[in-house]
């Protein structure tokens, strides 16, 4: 007998639903850097600024546990084209507001779409790969995200200040419609129940449940204790001057 065939480390399912989270991750990255900007140019000076940023990351702090319960009873692909959807309908909110106070519905909707799509990219990749080759999966997955966030920012910084805001947020909506329809193939492909609970309806009883092992995890003063804390530092760190800086640099160059 010859040599057994290694399985790949990717599989064409797999492969297609990594192209479909740099999409994803595309859609979210064009505009990120440029909507401090586009707060400017709706009349927001640095303190309304700081303001909306401020008030955006109550909605991610409210959602994200509900979108991984959300993701763990109706299944992955499922919640991804949830959430990609979400992200398109982020775009239309940030093209269609006249006031910085208007945009305020876009980070909402943003907070639905990263609440979903975040933990059920972790999880559908935990699914569908070997213990054994998990590790290399995860950082050809991570590769894939960051070179969205190389390309992606400077496309959507070309143009806005080319063609405009409007066309901007026109193309991170192309990239999430395209991320949708690849959830959507993905799906149609997939006949066979996702290794999850997958089919189950969303009770109060599986929430309330849900949530009580979150809280016992979270005060436990184990692991997961301090992950979040590292976790959540880390975060107000970044936040202190990143949402700010496009308007720093902005002011610079002016």
């Amino acid at each position: 007998m010859g040599p057994q065939r290694k399985s790949p480390l990717l599989d064409p399912a797999l492969l297609t639903f990594l192209a479909a989270m740099f999409f994803v991750e595309a859609s979210r990255t064009m505009t990120t850097v440029q909507v401090p900007v586009y707060l400017r140019e709706l009349g927001a000076d640095v303190r309304q600024i700081g303001l909306f940023f401020t008030v955006s990351l109550i909605f991610p702090l409210l959602l994200r546990i509900f979108g991984g319960w959300i993701s763990d009873l109706i299944g992955r692909l499922r919640a991804m084209l949830i959430g990609s959807i979400a992200g398109v309908l982020t775009t239309v909110a940030y093209a269609a507001s006249s006031s910085w106070e208007m945009a305020l519905l876009a980070p909402a909707l943003l907070a639905v779409a990263t609440a979903l799509t975040i933990p059920s990219y972790y999880a559908y990749i935990a699914d569908h790969t070997r213990e054994s080759v998990r590790g290399r999966v995860y950082g050809f997955a991570e590769t894939s995200r960051t070179l969205a966030w190389i390309f992606s920012p400077p496309l959507g910084g070309f143009l806005a200040q080319r063609l405009g805001y409007r066309w901007m947020f026109a193309g991170a909506a192309v990239a999430g419609v395209i991320a949708s329809l690849i959830f959507i193939l993905l799906r149609a492909r997939s006949r066979t129940a996702e290794p999850t609970t997958g089919e189950a309806q969303p009770s109060l009883s599986s929430l309330r449940s849900s949530l009580g092992q979150m809280v016992t995890l979270a005060v436990g003063g184990g692991v997961i204790t301090w992950i979040l804390i590292a976790d959540g530092v880390r975060d107000s760190a970044l936040k202190i001057s990143f949402d700010l800086m496009p308007v720093y640099l902005t002011d610079i160059a002016a």
